[in-house]
């Protein structure tokens, strides 16, 4: 029975949020983040007992009535480094006496949201919680659909009449003869080689050319003496 409850809570929390990035077709104005914090005496740090420590959820963003006169604020910024949206919060939630335990600050969800900066009633920034992963769109001008980029989920990258980028494709260079880069590189390795050949000729032949200035050696004589005639001694 308690791992079937176990299973059903499961799918209950699944069913109402996202780990990371929800569907570019869902309804935008009806998802929020649910930053998972808590607070120390003044201070807001990110929850250590949460992996992630946000959470997008289908539940419509409502600003709280904020009733302290020393209230916190939350900006939602995007990728271009512009304020997307900028409410007050309590992390006291009214009650004056709280001063430390884990809180949950929601805030509008922005498909093209960089972080969510958190400053206190002196506004001065405490905490920045990042949430680009649950982002659709990184506010380039470029309307990149390859990236899930389109006028719904990225209406600054692809405004209306805007031509999305195509996707290009490389390719080596040819003319029309069909003259392409490995005929090229196959010329070239042949010119190299001639070369090559040439050089040693040359110092073959430039070789050759010393020995023959050299004196030749004297042949040994080959002269016979003229025979002696037989009436010599007679």
């Amino acid at each position: 029975m308690k791992n079937y409850l176990l299973i059903v809570l499961f799918f209950l929390l699944t069913g109402i949020s996202y780990a990371a990035q929800p569907s570019p077709n869902a309804d935008f104005e009806s998802l929020s983040y649910a930053a998972r914090l808590y607070f120390d005496n003044g201070k807001l740090f990110a929850d250590r007992d949460y992996e992630v420590k946000y959470e997008i959820v289908e539940s419509k963003f409502v600003q709280e009535v904020v009733t302290t006169p020393f209230p916190y604020r939350f900006e939602v910024i995007g990728f271009n480094n512009k304020v997307i949206s900028s409410f007050q919060f309590d992390p006291r939630k009214g009650n004056p006496t709280f001063n430390s335990g884990k809180i949950t600050v929601y805030a509008p969800y922005a498909p093209d949201g960089f972080k969510i900066d958190f400053l206190d009633n002196a506004s001065r920034q405490i905490l920045s919680l990042f949430v680009s992963d649950s982002s659709f769109c990184d506010d380039d001008n470029i309307c990149e659909e390859s990236k899930g980029e389109n006028e719904k989920t990225c209406s600054n990258d692809c405004r209306a009449g805007r031509t999305p980028v195509p996707t290009v494709n490389v390719s080596l260079p040819r003319d029309e003869g069909g003259f392409g880069i490995t005929a090229l590189i196959t010329y070239i390795v042949a010119g190299l080689a001639a070369l090559g050949v040439a050089w040693f000729g040359w110092r073959w032949w430039k070789g050759r050319g010393a020995r023959g200035l050299l004196s030749p050696e004297p042949l040994p004589s080959s002269i016979v003496p003229p025979p002696q005639s037989p009436f010599k001694n007679k």
